[in-house]
């Protein structure tokens, strides 16, 4: 190659190398102004979404002052009309004021497009459209305002998860007459609710758990009563709260449409009302965790379509209605931790839609009935536990199949461990303990591969696992 080709070369290539920069310069020029031109292009398209949103937010409203609005038109940028605030930014609506300016009329559903809007204050006015209103999981304090009573078109107020405490206004209920949901739970509202809900015959839901309030005295429960003109009501929540009283005669005088019925820890007492048979529609009764005695009423047997029924830890005593097996929808049963005593009804092996059953910690004796180890469905426990139980364990129980628990422990049982139980084959949690079961322990049993606890302890004969099982190394 001559010198002269080599010095061209080396030309060319310092010519390239000098270009490359430059090239590249004007190429992050170009994307910079259309990148620059999109953002122009999304602003000003966000800023007319803010535009027509306070348009129709005004259209909505009018105010007994003349110059309440007055800026608010197309000749001034709507950042600066009265009671607006943007971002310096991105000229975005990030708070609107109109506090104390006569406005009335309903609030738009467009105000839910200024996605940058950070708060709205509207405090003394006379809005009366607004039909909803949710606060839920926020962290909302202090009382409700009674003002709040003035929206006579509400039909559904969840504040549900929040911090606010004290009574519930009084005068909401009879002010908000549509009212459908009302939705108080988990607060720390406190107090008698002295709401009369009479006038409330679009009522559906009142939820009001995990609060503190009270019911004691004459007129604790006042509101109890109130309910039962409420022919709409479909759920009842009281669970979680200090009620402490008698459960009235006229809980079965609530409505014929109610499916849930929630007074779950609390300190009611004394015996359940038969007119709670009335509520032919009921589906979830949770009564558990209160002082309730007394016996459990043969009335129960008309709820057919129950499908949950919780009663433990009370102090009921007597035996187990033989007409808890009408309810053959029903998927769970909980009546442990009472004062029952007698044979465990044989019409449970009715319920054919059983998944579990507690019964622990009674007085129930007897053998355990074989029609109820014939509830194929039952599939999450079984557990009858601490009673005083006694008799062989029926080889039916090979049925459960689909089972994930056994509980018979603390009994008096007696006789040789069926071999059947090998057929469980769900079987996670098998405990035969503190009884007095006789002979050896089944070589079927080997086929739970499942089991995680098992415990066979008794004081008739010690045992030796297989390590075939592989329960032990």
């Amino acid at each position: 190659m001559s010198l002269l080709t080599k010095s061209l070369s080396i030309y060319l290539l310092a010519l390239f190398l000098y270009l490359i920069p430059l090239l590249q310069i004007k190429t992050l020029a170009l994307d910079t102004t259309t990148s620059l031109s999109l953002v122009n292009t999304i602003n000003v398209a966000s800023n007319e979404t803010d535009f027509h949103a306070l348009l129709a937010f005004k259209s909505n409203i009018f105010s007994e002052y003349q110059q309440a609005l007055s800026s608010w038109n197309e000749s001034l940028h709507f950042c600066h009309w009265d009671g607006v605030q943007c971002s310096r930014r991105h000229e975005r609506v990030t708070a609107i004021y109109l506090k104390s300016r006569g406005l009335a009329g309903s609030l738009s559903p467009y105000v839910g497009n200024l996605s940058f809007l950070r708060e709205l204050s509207l405090r003394n006015n006379t809005f009366t459209g607004l039909e909803k209103l949710s606060l839920t999981f926020n962290g909302f304090e202090g009382k409700i305002p009674t003002s709040l009573s003035r929206c006579s078109n509400l039909r559904i107020l969840n504040v549900c998860q929040n911090k606010l405490v004290g009574e519930f206004p009084k005068e909401f209920v009879s002010n908000c007459s549509q009212l459908v949901q009302l939705e108080l739970d988990v607060n720390n509202f406190s107090g008698k609710v002295r709401n009369d809900f009479r006038s409330l015959q679009n009522l559906r839901v009142i939820a009001l758990s995990s609060n503190n309030f009270q019911a004691r005295g004459s007129d604790g429960l006042a509101f109890f009563s109130s309910l039962t003109n409420c022919s709409n009501l479909k759920l009842l929540g009281l669970e979680q709260n200090q009620f402490g009283d008698v459960l009235p005669n006229f809980v079965g005088n609530l409505s014929i449409s109610i499916c849930w019925l929630l007074l779950n820890g609390n300190q009611f007492y004394g015996s359940i009302p038969s007119t709670i048979g009335n509520l032919v529609n009921m589906e979830l009764l949770l009564l558990n965790d209160n002082l309730f005695t007394g016996p459990i009423p043969d009335s129960f047997g008309y709820l057919h379509k129950l499908r949950w029924l919780a009663f433990s830890n009370n102090k009921f005593s007597g035996e187990i209605p033989k007409s808890i097996g009408n309810l053959s929808m029903m998927n769970k049963l909980y009546l442990e931790k009472n004062r029952l005593e007698g044979a465990i009804p044989s019409s449970l092996g009715d319920c054919q839609n059983l998944l579990e059953i507690t019964l622990n910690e009674n007085n129930l004796n007897g053998s355990i009935p074989r029609q109820l180890l014939i509830v194929s469905s039952l599939s999450i426990a079984l557990d009858l536990s601490r009673n005083r139980l006694s008799g062989s364990l029926p080889p039916e129980v090979g049925y459960l199949k689909n089972l994930a628990k056994i509980d018979i422990s603390e009994n008096v049982m007696s006789g040789e461990i069926p071999g059947s139980l090998g057929s469980c084959n769900s079987l996670e949690n098998l405990y035969l303990q503190q009884n007095s079961f006789q002979g050896s322990i089944p070589s079927s049993m080997e086929s739970l591969r499942g089991i995680q606890n098992l415990d066979f302890l008794t004081t008739t004969y010690p045992v030796k696992f297989r390590a075939s099982w592989g329960l032990f190394p």
